[in-house]
């Protein structure tokens, strides 16, 4: 392997050369020489919209370190989450399932059958070393996402404390790395979750807090209310606690990228960066997440990198249910079920590679869905039409659609207007009957309900 100061110069040389405005991905390119990735680093943040991201045209420069990942790397410009809450939104990532299949319906109650095979199970059987260090208590072993890891490092939780900062994150990840990948040829599969810019957004070092107090905003929930007026500063209030946490995560993703560039990592496996799902900042009268699937709580980031293949940016709508099967399609590991309801992501063309890897491409519905207080939410994106159905207790339905390009904001309900309105509806609740899952049923650790309350899961 070269030295580690000869792969530091290569990757800063790289991020100079590819910092340059890159134009939408074709995905009908030549197929590229297929170098294998040697391991997998997965990076998640809690909360993090797509359009929060510079990289994405945010405004404010709240992500250098990612814009500069990014530079190098693949961006999906429009992908989706599965799900609105975090333990649902992670459990189809690693399964490559939809919540009511995998039965994680929320992040609470709920824990994944040992039934369904995970990522981390998949890579562990092929010979990976396997380890996740995450920064928040919801994610404890009793929602069982730890299968397959072999080290599951979450935090435990307090009335006071139930989750670790980015920095801890990022030490307790370089320690892993440390021990386990830098002197070893041995391939590895490392997640690593990070909880800022989850709310309560006081809890991020005050440098950050206040980093955007005194910077103007273009942000739309800021249109038409006057500067200094009593709305404009509650809402701008919540979306400068937003970014300043969301930077203080970039700085800490900034540091793990420059530790992984310095060992090499970064140059021979492939690195995911995603989120479990976003967040409303006060669009449709709601801050957070869970009770809806608008567009800023179901479109999420997600830039990924692996050796030989060129950056760019791609367009056509994918879903983090396609993680799943592109890691294994990567790096060479057969999924072994033919459930996965991923396909391959349009990094580079699979002729040359097994019959399993060789997915169609192009445009395709896509789906998401939250549970809630005995309510069900399920979401169809399908060309520029965006169809939402919420079914509540007692069988009371309501059905939604929306035009998402000529009004992204989802302001107009579309209706009967919406062309193909009855086969749309007719879809979405087809998929929402279909592969039900019996969930697993977990009790509740003394003070989760505290936690819960205090991240806005519960009243």
């Amino acid at each position: 392997m070269r030295s580690a100061k000869s792969r530091r110069i290569g990757f800063l040389l790289s991020i100079a050369a590819l910092a340059v405005v890159v134009g939408c991905r074709e995905t009908k390119t030549p197929p590229t020489p297929f170098q294998r990735p040697r391991s997998l680093v997965l990076i998640t943040v809690d909360t993090l919209r797509a359009d929060h991201v510079s990289a994405y045209g945010y405004d404010r420069p709240t992500t250098p370190a990612i814009d500069a990942f990014a530079a190098r790397s693949i961006l999906f410009e429009r992908a989706y989450s599965a799900a609105a809450s975090t333990a649902p939104a992670l459990a189809s990532l690693m399964t490559s399932l939809y919540p009511h299949e995998h039965g994680v319906l929320e992040t609470f109650g709920f824990s994944l059958a040992a039934e369904h095979t995970t990522l981390a199970e998949r890579l562990q059987a092929a010979g990976f070393r396997t380890a996740a260090v995450l920064g928040i208590g919801v994610l404890m072993p009793n929602r069982k996402l730890d299968q397959g890891f072999e080290s599951y490092s979450s935090t435990a939780y307090t009335n006071e404390r139930y989750w670790l900062s980015a920095r801890e994150v990022t030490d307790a990840a370089l320690r892993w790395l440390d021990r386990n990948a830098r002197d070893s040829d041995e391939p590895f599969f490392l997640w690593i979750h990070y909880f800022e810019p989850h709310q309560p957004y006081e809890i991020v070092p005050a440098e950050f807090r206040t980093r955007f107090v005194a910077t103007p905003s273009a942000h739309p929930q800021l249109r038409g209310l006057e500067p200094g007026s009593r709305w404009h500063s509650y809402y701008k209030e919540r979306i400068d606690g937003y970014d300043g946490a969301l930077a203080y995560v970039d700085s800490e993703i900034g540091r793990l990228f420059s530790a992984l560039g310095d060992s090499g990592i970064l140059d021979d496996s492939m690195i995911v960066l995603t989120a479990d799902h976003g967040e409303t900042l006060g669009e449709h009268h709601q801050h957070g997440h869970v009770f809806g699937l608008w567009e800023p709580i179901v479109r999420v980031p997600l830039v990924v990198s692996v050796p030989g293949v060129a950056p760019g940016r791609v367009r056509e709508r994918v879903e983090l249910v396609d993680v799943m099967p592109t890691a294994l399609a990567e790096l060479g590991v057969p999924p072994k079920s033919d459930r996965l309801r991923g396909r391959i992501l349009p990094l580079r063309r699979h002729e040359n590679g097994p019959p399993w890897s060789r997915f169609p491409l192009g445009e395709r519905p896509v789906h998401a869905e939250t549970w809630f207080e005995g309510t069900r939410v399920g979401m169809r994106i399908e060309d520029r039409f965006k169809t939402v159905l919420t079914q509540g207790p007692a069988g009371v339905s309501e059905i939604r659609a929306y035009d998402l390009e000529a009004d992204p904001g989802e302001e107009v309900d579309v209706g009967g207007a919406l062309p193909d309105a009855a086969r749309r509806e007719q879809a979405l609740r087809e998929w929402m009957r279909k592969g039900l899952g019996a969930p697993g049923l977990i009790e509740r650790e003394p003070g989760e309900a505290e936690m819960l309350r205090a991240l806005g899961y519960l009243e």
